[in-house]
């Protein structure tokens, strides 16, 4: 279940905001979102697991060997070639380190390369392009110093200039100004309570073969696919306020009283009755006894 996958302190929630925006389809897919330090991605990929027969795997920042316990790979030009090649789905977060190392006043703010290059790349396989947004990660902390802050202390933003720029840049000739340069310096940071994680996916965008060479099209698919992910990101902002267990207190107390085998409820997200009757007919067709445990609390 997602209670066993993740804590009662995240108890992520997911829904689908375009119809079979799972994109299980027998060739490549390509999911695509904005990129939080890292912290979204095990519940996101315990979820993958479990609605589709092949794990995604997510394309993570090459200094990032820690994601590569969850079968993250170095993103680069010929990772997503080779997987998209082996008809794999991929997890790719285009605004890189420096959208998940972000300033104080961006929470929530996609800040992606000027290029569109990895629509040409799904183009090439016909991969189909899944946008989704993912909020709760950036409630988890309170920047209080950020980034270009660190850079500005005398002595210390010395280091921390030098040791970045020792770090592989792995959006180097995407981007079109100085602002958008990954920075691999660490916010000073102070902690919240753990904020819950709810995911959105939006309409599945197809790509040809054909369209990998016609830059026009490229760019109109990548600013569809942009405008998908800051859709899903607006709606779960507004939504969320909706959630009666979205305080952490009352989320942990609703799962402790069912001994950890419930996961709190949240508002209605779409497709999630659906997903639900899927995952019934699964476990049906298993012949498992866990199927009453499939069904919420009134």
């Amino acid at each position: 279940s997602s209670s066993s996958s993740s804590s009662s302190s995240l108890s992520p929630a997911f829904g689908d905001r375009g119809a079979d925006s799972r994109a299980q389809n027998a060739g490549p897919g390509a999911f695509l979102s904005s990129l939080v330090r890292g912290q979204g991605g095990r519940p996101l990929t315990a979820e993958q697991r479990q609605q589709q027969d092949a794990a995604a795997r997510a394309a993570a920042n090459p200094f990032s060997s820690f994601l590569t316990t969850f079968g993250a790979v170095p993103v680069s030009g010929f990772s997503l070639h080779r997987l998209l090649s082996q008809g794999e789905t991929v997890f790719l977060f285009p605004g890189g380190a420096r959208e998940a190392l972000k300033r104080k006043d961006e929470r929530y703010t996609l800040i992606w390369p000027e290029k569109s290059e990895f629509v040409r790349m799904a183009a090439r396989f016909g991969a189909t392009i899944v946008p989704f947004g993912a909020v709760g990660a950036e409630d988890c902390f309170n920047q209080v110093l950020d980034g270009d802050d660190v850079l500005n202390l005398p002595v210390v933003g010395d280091f921390f200039r030098e040791r970045s720029s020792r770090i592989p840049q792995a959006r180097r000739g995407v981007n079109v100004s100085e602002e958008h340069v990954d920075q691999f310096v660490q916010p000073l940071i102070t902690f919240n309570a753990p904020s819950r994680f709810y995911y959105a996916f939006g309409r599945p965008i197809t790509t040809t073969p054909e369209m990998a060479n016609n830059k026009a099209e490229c760019e109109e698919v990548y600013q569809e696919v942009r405008g998908g992910v800051d859709d899903c990101l607006s709606w779960l902002l507004r939504n969320r306020e909706r959630d009666p267990y979205k305080d952490v207190l009352k989320r942990v107390a609703y799962e402790y009283a069912w001994g950890g085998s419930r996961k709190a409820p949240t508002f209605s997200l779409p497709g999630e009755a659906q997903r639900k009757e899927q995952q019934q007919q699964d476990v049906q067709k298993q012949g498992s006894p866990q199927l009453e445990e499939q069904k919420q609390p009134q």
